[in-house]
Parts: C-alpha cells; sequence; structure tokens
C-alpha cells in the first residue's frame, strides 16, 4: 500500500509540472500527450488497476477535473498552501505560447512507474499498437497529439534558461535575503521534481546556477549561501512589482521592534493623519453662498445650511433635513433668550434685596 502511494504522489508530481507549463486551461489530452514526452512511457493507469486516466488522478487527491462547454476534460491542480504564491508569479510571467521547455528524464534512466511489464517506448515511434495498449488512447487521439510541438530539451542551453527563469521566479517571491535551500526547496513546488544539476552533469546546485550566468552568491554571517539574482530588463517591471507588496516587518504593529513616537518622521504623519481627518472651518464664501433668511422673534437671520448639520438627517428628503436644521436654531435662539431674562431676573431681585438707603447713595 505504501509503495502504490509512493507512485500516486510521484506521478502527481510529473502531471503537476505537465499542467504548470501549459497556458490555462490546461485539458486532460494534453496531460496524456506530453506525459510520455517527460518520462518516455505512457500514464500507467491500467497498470495501477485503474480503468480510466480520470480515476488514476482522482485518486490522488491533488487535481480537479471538470467537462467543458464542448466536451473536453479540463484539469486543474490544486494549489499547495506552501508554495501558493510562488505558483501565482510564475503562471503570470508564463507567455501566451502554449507550451513551455520542460526537463525530461533521459533515456538511459530507469523509470519508477510502475508494474514489471511496463517498457521504454521510443519517443518517435508512430506505432498505434503501443499507444493502444498501455493506455487505451483511440488513434484519431494519437494522430491529433503528433501534430502538436514536442516539448523536448534538445538543446542544453533552452533547459538552462528553462531552469534560470523558474529560480528567478522562486528569488522574486521570496523576502530578501533569499537562501538557496529556500530555492532547493521551494522548486519542486513549482516544476514537479528537483532541481536537475546531476542529471546536467553538475556536482551542487552552486556550480549549476553559477554557469546560467544570471545569478550572485554570497556567504551570511552564519554559513548559509545566498542567492541573488542579477537585474534582467524584461523581468523589471515584475521585480518592481513584487518589491512594493513587500511591507516592512519591522514597523507593523504587533510584531517585534520598536518606534520612536517622538521622532520627526513619526510626528510629521501622524500630523498628516490628523490633519486629513480635520474637519474645515466654514468659510465666509461658503456662507454668503449657501444661506436662507429665517424668520426668528421678528429678526431675518442668515442661516448657513451647513452640511455638518445636514448630513445627520440625510435619510430623510433635503426639505424635512433643512426644516429640522431650522428647528434647531430656532430653539437654540429660543434658550438664549430664557436665559438672557433669568440673568435679568436675578439681578432685579439683587436690587430689591439692598436697603433703600444705599439705593440713593
Amino acid at each position: 500500500m505504501d509503495g502504490r502511494r509512493s507512485d500516486l504522489k510521484y506521478i502527481a508530481s510529473i502531471v503537476r509540472s505537465i499542467i504548470n507549463t501549459i497556458k490555462e486551461p490546461c485539458l486532460l489530452r494534453d496531460v496524456l500527450a506530453y506525459y510520455p514526452e517527460v518520462e518516455n512511457t505512457p500514464l500507467p493507469y491500467r497498470n495501477l488497476g485503474y480503468e480510466t486516466p480520470e480515476d488514476l488522478l482522482t485518486e490522488t487527491g491533488e487535481f480537479t477535473l471538470e467537462r467543458s462547454s464542448n466536451g473536453d476534460t479540463v484539469i486543474t491542480a490544486k494549489l499547495n498552501e506552501k508554495s501558493a504564491h510562488i505558483v501565482a508569479l510564475v503562471r503570470d510571467q508564463k507567455t501566451n505560447k502554449p507550451l513551455r521547455i520542460l526537463a525530461t528524464k533521459p533515456m538511459g534512466l530507469s523509470n519508477r512507474c510502475i508494474g514489471g511489464d511496463a517498457k521504454f517506448k521510443d519517443r518517435n515511434s508512430n506505432s498505434l499498437g503501443v499507444i493502444d495498449e498501455n493506455n487505451g488512447l483511440s488513434k484519431v487521439v494519437y494522430e491529433k497529439t503528433l501534430e502538436m510541438p514536442s516539448i523536448l530539451v534538445d538543446s542544453r542551453e533552452a533547459q538552462l534558461k528553462h531552469v534560470t527563469s523558474i529560480v528567478r521566479s522562486i528569488i522574486n517571491s521570496q523576502k530578501p535575503p533569499c537562501f538557496m535551500r529556500d530555492v532547493l526547496k521551494y522548486y519542486p513546488e513549482v516544476e514537479g521534481m528537483p532541481l536537475p544539476y546531476r542529471s546536467l552533469g553538475y556536482e551542487t546546485p552552486e556550480y549549476f546556477l553559477m554557469e546560467t550566468g544570471e545569478f550572485i552568491f554570497t556567504s551570511s554571517n552564519n554559513g548559509d549561501t545566498i542567492i541573488t539574482a542579477k537585474y534582467n530588463k524584461s523581468s523589471a517591471h515584475i521585480v518592481t512589482f513584487v518589491s512594493e507588496q513587500k511591507t516592512n516587518k519591522s514597523l507593523r504593529g504587533g510584531e517585534t521592534g520598536f518606534r520612536n513616537i517622538n521622532s520627526p518622521d513619526h510626528t510629521n504623519k501622524r500630523h498628516q493623519r490628523s490633519n486629513m481627518f480635520r474637519r474645515k472651518p466654514y468659510s465666509r464664501s461658503l456662507q454668503s453662498a449657501k444661506s436662507i433668511g429665517v424668520e426668528l422673534s421678528g429678526y431675518t437671520h442668515a442661516c448657513p445650511v451647513h452640511p455638518q448639520f445636514v448630513h445627520r438627517y440625510v435619510h430623510y428628503s433635503r426639505v424635512n433635513a433643512l426644516g429640522e436644521v431650522l428647528r434647531k436654531v430656532e430653539r437654540f435662539q429660543d434658550r438664549n433668550r430664557l436665559n438672557l431674562q433669568k440673568k435679568h431676573q436675578c439681578q432685579d431681585q439683587r436690587q430689591d434685596s439692598v436697603n433703600p438707603i444705599y439705593r440713593w447713595l
């Protein structure tokens, strides 16, 4: 059971790498056509006891299969939480071309898949019987796949260029500094296979990436290897976009790090925020432009229609809101008049309580 599960996991990694190299939407027939180009053998669903490729891919639990309007099966790889942002960044950098170059397994290597009767087939073979025996594909489907361009890596330079683009995408998605161990960790999540430096004849990943001439290696204080991508004009807009989205963790609230609230920068920002939300004074020109005559106690007053009063009653109509404002002004005037009358009455009572002799002094 463990061996079967490991085989399913390996097949899922290969299928995921094929899906990541094809512009969406990816059809199941494309996966079945390009799987032999990568593994040198068709998808071994029959050898594992499945009737259809859909059953095998559904069993892995890493893919979603849907039917399109024209009857084709669309396959989508489920996002992995650890590398979702990296996969999204790599997908954004893909061109409109339907294919990308895939690192293929050399013909001399043994095949992990599966069950002892699986054999290597010639990649250029046009034998329909071989395809029908292993995969059960129809003649029409196979002839259609022959018309599609091959994704085999025939040149060493093309393979180096493809690996370089993936490594550059991983570096751009990381907060600097990016360590070499991070590249080796996330590369299989994007491509479905480890960094192929040994299959290309290199002893270490550093020697392999130095050969591309697009990366710089430095050592940190604790001995870790830091990798930096050289500036590339074709990806300048992507680097700028990612750098703008990266935040400075030392300035975030709730995390470690202290801020000097009395520093000039912090004080200026604080005043800018307070001025942003401070209500502007009501100017004289606005008063004369937006005012009406109000009759109160026999006098005509200029009552400005100030938004500060009207916005509280925006659920009413404008007429009701204006009437409410006028009533508030009238109540305010009445209250002031009553207070003034009480003040005069108190003064009169004090004068009456004084000895009449002192009134005439």
